[in-house]
């Protein structure tokens, strides 16, 4: 590789190392050691497949979907679950503006939301597989569903039943937590 194109590689790898690292974090369970793998091996692959980049996007966008395979891949062959860093859209619950009469209710709304996030995060995790790669691909790194059916080899409609399927299991599953008012 010429000293042109590793200086454009020193660049892409300091615009997108974060990108990288956070995807990470969400595909391997909040596992820094992971995660950092995880990253140093997109990066080496990146660097190995450079002259397969056509330019037809952003240097970026190619290396996310090279990540992302990676990723899934990497998922697949270790029969890992996906981590979530972020609380998906159909969880989302809007914290309400502190009342500055009654700082204890902004301070309380704030745990509660905290408590809430964390459960769920921790009974996403503990759905089976095959329900929870889905869910997360669509919610966490907001793929469409014709893209998530062709990286997991199945149909469009099987794949919105799954997804259907998981939120309904984590719906039961918080409320055995008396959370579940908080998700209607």
């Amino acid at each position: 590789m010429d000293e042109l194109h590793e200086k454009e590689f020193e660049q892409l790898f300091e615009e997108t190392q974060a990108m990288i690292f956070n995807l990470g974090m969400r595909l391997f369970r909040n596992r820094e050691d992971d995660a950092l793998d995880f990253a140093q091996d997109v990066y080496l692959q990146a660097y190995r497949n450079l002259h397969k980049f056509e330019g037809r996007s952003k240097a970026s966008t190619w290396l996310y979907s090279l990540a992302m395979n990676l990723g899934l891949n990497r998922i697949k062959k270790e029969k890992r679950l996906k981590s979530v860093s972020q609380e998906p859209e159909f969880f989302e619950a809007e914290l309400q503006a502190p009342d500055e009469n009654q700082p204890d209710r902004a301070v309380e709304n704030l745990l509660h939301q905290a408590e809430l996030e964390k459960t769920m995060q921790r009974e996403l995790q503990e759905l089976p597989e095959l329900y929870r790669l889905p869910l997360v691909l669509h919610y966490y790194e907001h793929m469409p569903y014709r893209d998530i059916s062709e990286k997991l080899g199945m149909a469009e409609g099987t794949l919105k039943s799954y997804i259907y399927r998981a939120k309904v299991m984590l719906r039961d599953r918080l409320r055995k937590y008396d959370l579940s008012e908080e998700m209607e």
